[in-house]
């Protein structure tokens, strides 16, 4: 029922939200940015909970360990510059699809356990972390205006960069 409900949900947003309020599509204000980078790093330790439950590899397990840990890190970050600057977050029909379909996905993880889970949360992993590194290129680091906000970026980048590496090694040992 929750999954029918999250899906007529998403339908709802993507169908007609964006002409019915300010919200926009892409992110391009420094606090629809910091929002995006905010939803990230959340939906990534929602799935790293998870993933530390239900998990069987212990390298998969250390792997969301360091999800966890390192997106709080950043997701703070994101937050105290938030702060300093006074940005007031934003929601845009990009972070709204990407809790709808984190949520999906955190829900098909919970059915899963062992080495069926392992490999599932590692392909996601792989592919969030591919999608997160596009928008952070072609959206958010090009649109942000706060030298703070950019740079904090950057260095996310790179962070995600290297998550999708050990991703794809500890993908890889699983085949």
């Amino acid at each position: 029922m929750k999954k029918i409900f999250l899906t007529c949900m998403a339908l709802v947003i993507s169908g007609g939200l964006t002409a019915q309020t300010n919200v926009s599509q892409k992110p391009k204000s420094d606090a629809e940015i910091t929002n995006a980078i905010m939803t990230v790093n959340t939906q990534e330790m929602t799935m790293a909970k998870v993933a530390k439950k239900n998990a069987e590899n212990p390298e998969v397990k250390k792997f969301a360990d360091m999800m966890f840990k390192e997106h709080a890190k950043n997701n703070d970050k994101a937050s105290n510059l938030a702060k300093a600057e006074n940005i007031k977050l934003k929601e845009t029909k990009s972070s709204m699809d990407l809790k709808f379909t984190s949520e999906d996905k955190v829900e098909k993880l919970k059915t899963l356990k062992g080495k069926e889970f392992d490999k599932e949360y590692m392909q996601t992993q792989v592919d969030m972390h591919k999608k997160v590194l596009e928008k952070l290129d072609n959206t958010l680091i090009p649109n942000a205006k706060s030298e703070d906000l950019k740079a904090m970026l950057e260095t996310t980048r790179t962070n995600i960069e290297g998550h999708l590496k050990h991703a794809q090694k500890v993908q890889s040992s699983l085949l």
